[in-house]
Protein backbone atom coordinates (compact mmCIF):
# COMPACT_ATOMS: atom_id res chain seq x y z
CA UNK A 1 0.00 0.00 0.00
CA UNK A 2 2.98 2.33 0.40
CA UNK A 3 3.01 2.85 -3.39
CA UNK A 4 -0.37 4.55 -3.25
CA UNK A 5 1.35 7.50 -1.57
CA UNK A 6 3.72 7.91 -4.53
CA UNK A 7 3.12 9.98 -7.69
CA UNK A 8 0.82 8.34 -10.22
CA UNK A 9 2.22 7.65 -13.72
CA UNK A 10 -0.69 7.91 -16.14
CA UNK A 11 1.34 6.73 -19.15
CA UNK A 12 2.38 3.47 -17.49
CA UNK A 13 -0.91 2.79 -15.74
CA UNK A 14 -3.19 3.55 -18.71
CA UNK A 15 -5.59 5.82 -16.85
CA UNK A 16 -5.57 9.58 -16.56
CA UNK A 17 -6.48 9.28 -12.90
CA UNK A 18 -5.87 6.57 -10.32
CA UNK A 19 -9.48 6.93 -9.13
CA UNK A 20 -11.71 4.63 -11.18
CA UNK A 21 -15.51 4.94 -11.09
CA UNK A 22 -17.79 1.90 -11.00
CA UNK A 23 -21.43 1.84 -11.99
CA UNK A 24 -24.26 -0.64 -12.47
CA UNK A 25 -25.16 1.29 -15.62
CA UNK A 26 -21.88 0.66 -17.47
CA UNK A 27 -20.41 -2.51 -18.95
CA UNK A 28 -17.27 -4.20 -17.68
CA UNK A 29 -14.24 -1.90 -17.71
CA UNK A 30 -10.69 -3.13 -18.23
CA UNK A 31 -7.23 -1.63 -17.82
CA UNK A 32 -3.76 -2.89 -18.62
CA UNK A 33 -0.17 -1.71 -18.42
CA UNK A 34 1.72 -1.46 -21.76
CA UNK A 35 4.60 -3.95 -21.65
CA UNK A 36 7.07 -1.44 -23.07
CA UNK A 37 6.27 1.09 -20.34
CA UNK A 38 6.02 -1.09 -17.23
CA UNK A 39 9.52 -2.14 -16.28
CA UNK A 40 11.54 -3.35 -13.29
CA UNK A 41 10.53 -1.74 -9.98
CA UNK A 42 7.90 0.44 -11.60
CA UNK A 43 4.51 0.44 -9.91
CA UNK A 44 0.91 1.19 -10.71
CA UNK A 45 -2.06 1.58 -8.42
CA UNK A 46 -5.76 2.14 -8.91
CA UNK A 47 -8.53 3.14 -6.51
CA UNK A 48 -11.89 1.65 -7.50
CA UNK A 49 -14.77 3.52 -5.94
CA UNK A 50 -18.08 1.99 -4.77
CA UNK A 51 -20.81 2.17 -7.45
CA UNK A 52 -22.44 5.58 -7.72
CA UNK A 53 -25.91 4.01 -7.29
CA UNK A 54 -24.73 2.18 -4.17
CA UNK A 55 -27.09 -0.16 -2.36
CA UNK A 56 -26.29 -2.93 0.08
CA UNK A 57 -27.17 -5.51 -2.58
CA UNK A 58 -24.44 -4.43 -5.04
CA UNK A 59 -21.22 -6.40 -5.45
CA UNK A 60 -18.02 -4.97 -6.91
CA UNK A 61 -16.02 -7.57 -8.85
CA UNK A 62 -12.41 -7.47 -10.07
CA UNK A 63 -10.96 -10.14 -12.35
CA UNK A 64 -7.21 -10.45 -12.95
CA UNK A 65 -7.08 -11.30 -16.65
CA UNK A 66 -3.32 -11.21 -17.13
CA UNK A 67 -0.36 -10.99 -14.76
CA UNK A 68 3.14 -11.23 -16.17
CA UNK A 69 6.32 -10.56 -14.18
CA UNK A 70 4.32 -8.52 -11.69
CA UNK A 71 3.25 -8.68 -8.11
CA UNK A 72 -0.37 -7.67 -7.52
CA UNK A 73 -2.22 -6.83 -4.31
CA UNK A 74 -5.80 -5.94 -3.44
CA UNK A 75 -6.78 -4.12 -0.30
CA UNK A 76 -10.05 -3.01 1.20
CA UNK A 77 -11.36 -1.12 4.21
CA UNK A 78 -11.56 2.55 5.05
CA UNK A 79 -8.98 4.87 3.51
CA UNK A 80 -5.53 4.27 2.05
CA UNK A 81 -4.15 4.71 5.55
CA UNK A 82 -6.56 2.38 7.36
CA UNK A 83 -7.12 -0.34 4.73
CA UNK A 84 -6.15 -3.62 6.37
CA UNK A 85 -7.50 -6.46 4.21
CA UNK A 86 -4.60 -6.96 1.83
CA UNK A 87 -4.42 -10.07 -0.32
CA UNK A 88 -2.24 -11.14 -3.24
CA UNK A 89 -3.80 -11.25 -6.71
CA UNK A 90 -3.76 -14.42 -8.79
CA UNK A 91 -4.12 -14.55 -12.57
CA UNK A 92 -7.56 -15.77 -13.65
CA UNK A 93 -9.17 -15.13 -10.27
CA UNK A 94 -12.24 -12.97 -9.72
CA UNK A 95 -12.50 -11.12 -6.41
CA UNK A 96 -15.86 -10.01 -5.03
CA UNK A 97 -16.47 -7.22 -2.56
CA UNK A 98 -19.96 -7.42 -1.07
CA UNK A 99 -20.49 -4.26 0.94
CA UNK A 100 -23.30 -5.71 3.07
CA UNK A 101 -21.17 -8.66 4.22
CA UNK A 102 -18.11 -6.45 4.75
CA UNK A 103 -20.30 -4.10 6.84
CA UNK A 104 -18.73 -0.97 5.41
CA UNK A 105 -18.51 1.00 2.20
CA UNK A 106 -14.97 1.51 0.99
CA UNK A 107 -12.78 1.93 -2.06
CA UNK A 108 -10.90 -1.10 -3.34
CA UNK A 109 -7.17 -0.54 -3.80
CA UNK A 110 -5.25 -2.47 -6.47
CA UNK A 111 -1.44 -2.21 -6.56
CA UNK A 112 0.93 -3.77 -9.10
CA UNK A 113 4.74 -3.86 -8.98
CA UNK A 114 6.91 -4.93 -11.93
CA UNK A 115 9.53 -7.53 -10.97
CA UNK A 116 11.34 -7.32 -14.33
CA UNK A 117 11.22 -5.39 -17.58
CA UNK A 118 8.26 -5.70 -19.94
CA UNK A 119 5.91 -6.65 -17.13
CA UNK A 120 2.17 -6.42 -17.51
CA UNK A 121 -1.09 -6.60 -15.61
CA UNK A 122 -4.56 -6.53 -17.10
CA UNK A 123 -7.71 -6.52 -15.01
CA UNK A 124 -11.45 -6.07 -15.47
CA UNK A 125 -13.84 -4.55 -12.95
CA UNK A 126 -17.60 -4.17 -12.82
CA UNK A 127 -20.55 -3.81 -10.43
CA UNK A 128 -23.54 -6.14 -10.34
CA UNK A 129 -26.52 -6.96 -8.17
CA UNK A 130 -25.86 -9.73 -5.67
CA UNK A 131 -29.26 -11.26 -6.48
CA UNK A 132 -29.15 -13.07 -9.81
CA UNK A 133 -31.78 -12.59 -12.50
CA UNK A 134 -32.98 -16.19 -12.01
CA UNK A 135 -33.59 -15.64 -8.29
CA UNK A 136 -35.37 -12.37 -9.01
CA UNK A 137 -37.59 -14.11 -11.58
CA UNK A 138 -38.46 -16.87 -9.10
CA UNK A 139 -39.44 -14.29 -6.48
CA UNK A 140 -41.66 -12.44 -8.97
CA UNK A 141 -43.34 -15.68 -10.12
CA UNK A 142 -43.90 -16.77 -6.52
CA UNK A 143 -45.47 -13.41 -5.70
CA UNK A 144 -47.82 -13.65 -8.69
CA UNK A 145 -48.90 -17.19 -7.75
CA UNK A 146 -49.47 -16.16 -4.12
CA UNK A 147 -51.49 -13.12 -5.13
CA UNK A 148 -53.59 -15.21 -7.56
CA UNK A 149 -54.32 -17.78 -4.83
CA UNK A 150 -55.35 -15.03 -2.41
CA UNK A 151 -57.68 -13.49 -4.99
CA UNK A 152 -59.22 -16.93 -5.66
CA UNK A 153 -59.88 -17.49 -1.94
CA UNK A 154 -61.47 -14.04 -1.64
CA UNK A 155 -63.65 -14.84 -4.67
CA UNK A 156 -64.81 -18.11 -3.06
CA UNK A 157 -65.59 -16.29 0.18
CA UNK A 158 -67.70 -13.70 -1.66
CA UNK A 159 -69.58 -16.43 -3.57
CA UNK A 160 -70.23 -18.33 -0.32
CA UNK A 161 -71.57 -15.21 1.40
CA UNK A 162 -73.79 -14.39 -1.59
CA UNK A 163 -75.25 -17.91 -1.62
CA UNK A 164 -75.94 -17.78 2.12
CA UNK A 165 -77.70 -14.41 1.81
CA UNK A 166 -79.71 -15.61 -1.20
CA UNK A 167 -80.81 -18.81 0.57
CA UNK A 168 -81.76 -16.89 3.69
CA UNK A 169 -83.90 -14.45 1.71
CA UNK A 170 -85.52 -17.34 -0.25
CA UNK A 171 -86.32 -19.20 2.98
CA UNK A 172 -87.92 -16.07 4.44
CA UNK A 173 -89.98 -15.52 1.26
CA UNK A 174 -91.16 -19.16 1.26
CA UNK A 175 -92.06 -18.93 4.96
CA UNK A 176 -94.07 -15.74 4.39
CA UNK A 177 -95.91 -17.21 1.40
CA UNK A 178 -96.70 -20.39 3.29
CA UNK A 179 -97.79 -18.41 6.33
CA UNK A 180 -100.09 -16.24 4.27
CA UNK A 181 -101.57 -19.32 2.64
CA UNK A 182 -102.22 -21.03 5.96
CA UNK A 183 -103.74 -17.81 7.33
CA UNK A 184 -106.17 -17.74 4.45
CA UNK A 185 -107.11 -21.41 4.88
CA UNK A 186 -107.13 -21.60 8.69
CA UNK A 187 -106.98 -18.27 10.44
CA UNK A 188 -105.22 -18.41 13.81
CA UNK A 189 -102.83 -21.23 12.88
CA UNK A 190 -99.97 -18.95 11.77
CA UNK A 191 -98.51 -18.27 15.21
CA UNK A 192 -97.78 -21.92 15.94
CA UNK A 193 -96.47 -22.48 12.41
CA UNK A 194 -94.14 -19.49 12.64
CA UNK A 195 -92.60 -20.89 15.82
CA UNK A 196 -91.99 -24.28 14.19
CA UNK A 197 -90.60 -22.67 11.03
CA UNK A 198 -88.20 -20.51 13.06
CA UNK A 199 -86.89 -23.59 14.79
CA UNK A 200 -86.37 -25.38 11.44
CA UNK A 201 -84.61 -22.40 9.86
CA UNK A 202 -82.34 -21.99 12.88
CA UNK A 203 -81.47 -25.68 12.71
Amino acid sequence: MKYTFCPYDASSCMASDALLPASMMTAQQFLFTPAAQFNLNQYCYWIIRPPSEFTADIVLKIRIDSLYASQCYLNYGGSIVTASSEQACVKGQTYSFTYQELEQVSNVYLVALATTNFAQIKFTYWAEARMSFTNLLLIICGSIVGLSLLMFLVFLFIIDCSIRVSLDETAKAVQKTFTDTIEEIEPGKTSSFNNESSILIAA
